[in-house]
């Protein structure tokens, strides 16, 4: 690793799951959007004018077109649209065929590890690792079993219970003759029951001294194991079938006739559509046409829930590991997490391709898989575990050895970019990827000592600038968007990534760089939304703030002083912070330090005057603060309407609300365990 870059790592499990997610990448840069265009056509029942029409009749009906002349109707452009919008336009609706049939659907299984984490996720917005937390905290206070586990196994007594419970509540025509039984995957470790309330008859709306979060988890573990031991749902599905001209048309719908087990567990997204009750030769009224212009979309990219689906669906880690594998990934700087989907950083590329190319046998996945077999085996005492490493490191020490040598693992060579040149000695640049990311540094750098340039220019991605606000909430679209807009590679065709040089330059680099030299340079102004310029007045003094980018990000640096500040997602500089206050009267308890009081990402915090020396932070007293009202500003003037204490005589303690992104006054319960999070409510109003 160290010929990639200094303070990398690698893991039996880590690498194999950050490969997953790189490979996903690689799928993403290399696909081309096409485009496609859909038809469809609001109807309604044609009626007699003499009549009244019935409230079945009224409903509309939504048709899409999908055949024409007996063929599957393929539309690339706008042109092959209209030729069809005329056939429509002259064309009477007529149905040809309506089909009517029972459907159902089951319950699925109580939830195991993963499939607690996929939902919380889907259903709550939770991480993998804030899920894991929290169900610990249910488990350690009793109210759930054990949360690390792949059997959906419930005991006699558990399901004699939930049986009782659901005739009790519900009746028992929600009730089936015997309990549902679940399978378990292959291999899975059947030491534990699935997930399930401890007490089946304890409802969430009960659960005292418990955060809102950790209630929310356990509402969603209730009503999944109550419904895992219900009735399926039955509708009536109804397919129609159109005939206009040459042209089919379909629509879909269907009705519930019992609601069965999402009496419980609602589904989360339903796809009930109610049809009117028409006939074969009934005639339907055209009341719109709707064409609409859509491009195929790349492979999903993987959230933490889907990530952890695929590992599972692989044979690779535990439910005791999932969590921390993610996590890992994370925190080493592989994989970034950006509206709750995962994303391959150009380190984590590159560590993978070259763990792939050279240790092909530990970045399979069949072989990670495999050797999960065996520690089970060993586990059980069907294999001896000497044996297992003896057989696994011979291999392994031959391999590590031809990859620490001259014709080994490919180092992480620079690129060259002859047309970017130095600002001080005016040679060449080399495109340079390290662990805080990619960045242009002189190519007089490998130099002796005395020659040598450390001449390096800033590379700031273009996404980090562009305005996102128009593709909030449809990611895919987004993605199809990002993509269309990028430079394809002159060398592979692969999507490049587009990075501003300076203000004056835009340097597109290959996506699979450095394994291909590909580049564009384009000369232009680079312009930062709401200004004329890639500078900014600075707030805290005369001085010019210039963009920057650094380990997280982009961010406005004065050239005069040492004022900073990040860069948002809507290309604009965030609001200035409060200048620290020093509090040289608050002593801290634990060191022969004082606090100061500074404004933060969070909201404001106490923190060691002797920071980094010291690291000690803390939330700060209402009480504390009343002294410096005057030295704070406006903004935070509001706080001061609250008490000092709250009614039962707890000091109150300044917040920070990521919903709402503002603080606000709250306080903890003194008790002998205190629950974390649990507030009284105080509330500065402003």
């Amino acid at each position: 690793m160290a010929k990639i870059a200094r303070g990398l790592s690698a893991g039996r499990v880590q690498s194999v799951a950050m490969r997953l997610v790189v490979e996903r990448e690689h799928e993403i840069r290399a696909f081309i959007p096409e485009e496609y265009w859909q038809i469809h056509a609001d109807t309604h029942v044609a009626h007699d004018k003499t009549k009244k029409a019935s409230d079945a009749e009224q409903i509309g009906i939504r048709l899409e077109a999908t055949k024409q002349g007996g063929k599957t109707l393929k539309l690339g452009n706008k042109e092959q649209t209209d030729k069809v919008l005329e056939i429509l336009k002259a064309s009477d609706f007529i149905v040809k065929e309506r089909e009517e049939k029972p459907t159902q659907s089951r319950p699925s299984a109580p939830f195991i590890t993963s499939t607690l984490q996929q939902a919380a996720s889907t259903r709550l917005g939770f991480s993998v690792k804030k899920t894991m937390i929290l169900a610990q905290r249910l488990y350690e206070a009793g109210h759930i079993t054990y949360m690390r586990t792949d059997s959906t196994f419930l005991s006699g007594d558990a399901l004699a219970a939930v049986r009782g419970h659901i005739e009790d509540s519900y009746g028992a025509k929600y009730v089936p003759e015997k309990p549902n039984f679940y399978g378990n995957k292959q291999g899975a470790q059947e030491a534990h029951e699935a997930i399930r309330p401890s007490n089946v008859n304890l409802k969430s709306t009960q659960m005292k001294g418990v955060e809102r979060d950790a209630i929310r988890l356990y509402e969603l573990i209730w009503r999944q194991f109550v419904a895992c031991q219900m009735l399926p749902a039955k509708y009536l599905s109804v397919n129609l079938l159109v005939e206009a001209g040459n042209v089919e048309l379909k629509a879909r719908g269907r009705t519930m006739t019992f609601d069965g087990y999402t009496r419980v567990m609602p589904p989360a997204k339903t796809d009930d559509t109610l049809l009117p009750d028409v006939k074969k030769g009934d005639k339907l009224t055209l009341d719109k046409l709707d064409p609409s212009q859509h491009f195929t979309k790349p492979p999903p990219r993987y959230t933490e829930a889907s990530l952890v689906k695929e590992l599972e669906k692989k044979g690779i880690g535990r439910p005791s590991t999932y969590a921390s594998i993610i996590s890992t990934i994370q925190d080493r700087g592989y994989v970034k997490l950006e509206n709750k989907r995962l994303f391959a950083e150009k380190m984590g590329d590159i560590v993978t391709d070259r763990l792939t190319a050279s240790f092909p046998d530990l970045m399979d996945y069949t072989f990670t898989a495999a050797l999960e077999d065996k520690l089970d085996h060993v586990a059980e005492g069907e294999q001896d575990w000497k044996d297992v490493l003896d057989n696994f490191y011979g291999e392994f020490k031959t391999t590590l050895e031809h990859a620490k040598g001259k014709d080994g693992m490919r180092p992480n060579d620079p690129t060259d970019v002859p047309d970017v040149h130095c600002d001080i000695c005016d040679r060449p640049m080399q495109l340079r990827t390290g662990s805080t990311g990619v960045f242009l540094g002189c190519t007089g750098y490998n130099l002796p000592p005395k020659e040598r340039c450390k001449g390096t220019k800033n590379l700031m991605p273009v996404e980090a600038f562009a305005n996102l606000d128009d593709a909030e909430g449809d990611d895919e679209a987004a993605e199809v968007k990002d993509l269309m807009e990028k430079k394809r590679c002159p060398k592979c065709g692969t999507a490049m990534n587009g990075y501003i040089v300076d203000g004056g330059l835009k340097l597109h680099i290959c996506g699979n760089n450095p394994d291909c030299d590909g580049y564009i340079l384009e000369e232009g102004k680079f312009e930062v939304p709401g200004s004329d310029a890639p500078t900014i007045d600075c707030d805290k003094c005369d001085g010019q703030m210039e963009l920057k980018t650094g380990r997280f990000g982009p961010y406005f640096a004065c050239q005069n002083c040492d004022n900073t500040r990040k860069v948002l997602k809507t290309g604009e500089a965030a609001p200035p912070r409060m200048d620290p206050i020093h509090l040289p009267e608050l002593k801290s308890t634990k060191h022969d330090d004082y606090f100061i009081l500074r404004e933060g990402a969070a909201g404001m915090f106490l923190a060691a005057s002797k920071f980094p020396k010291v690291r000690e932070t803390r939330a700060p007293k209402l009480a504390e603060l009343r002294e410096i009202k005057d030295k704070m500003e406006d903004k935070f003037q509001y706080l001061f309407a609250g008490p000092d204490e709250d009614p039962e005589g707890n000091p109150t303690i300044l917040r920070w609300s990521r919903k709402k992104k503002e603080q606000y006054i709250g306080s903890e319960r003194k008790t002998a365990r205190p629950p974390v999070g649990v507030c009284t409510g105080v509330k500065a109003s402003g």
